[in-house]
């Protein structure tokens, strides 16, 4: 039994991380990296858009966490360990509801095939953007 579980198991884990490590897939990976790169050049992040013509208030400072997590990683290992830690982290937002059912058969069943049609649901919205935070935070 405890070899069909570590199968499943492991199984699951590549069905997932078939689904989430692919290339880069959003453009905003890129404005995510140019305000962090401001950031450490003004020390500060600009008061106005600088991707629009017209100069607007800049309003996406919520989610400064997320542009330096992406900037420290592209410093560190550039694009690919970005992949790699992106689906590190959608793992773990799949792997926290699994592991809080596997009390029995029927609700291991059920973990399972929940991360399943998570994959398959929800794969169109597994790039490199700042709501995976809030997704792992909400898990």
């Amino acid at each position: 039994m405890r070899t069909l579980v570590g199968i499943s198991i492991l199984g699951l884990v590549l069905l997932a991380a078939s689904f989430c490590l692919f290339p880069l897939q959003s453009d905003d990976l890129f404005m995510y990296l140019a305000m962090a790169k401001k950031y450490f050049e003004l020390g500060h992040f600009p008061t106005t858009d600088l991707f629009l013509v017209k100069e607007l208030p800049w309003h996406m400072e919520h989610q400064w966490l997320s542009y330096f997590f992406f900037y420290g990683l592209y410093q560190t290992g550039g694009y690919l360990l970005i992949s790699i830690c992106k689906t590190l982290l959608l793992l773990s937002i799949m792997a926290l509801p699994f592991l809080l059912l596997q009390k029995s058969v029927a609700r291991f069943f059920i973990g399972g095939v929940s991360v399943i049609l998570t994959c398959f649901a929800a794969n169109f919205r597994f790039f490199e953007r700042s709501e995976i935070f809030t997704n792992l935070f909400l898990v």
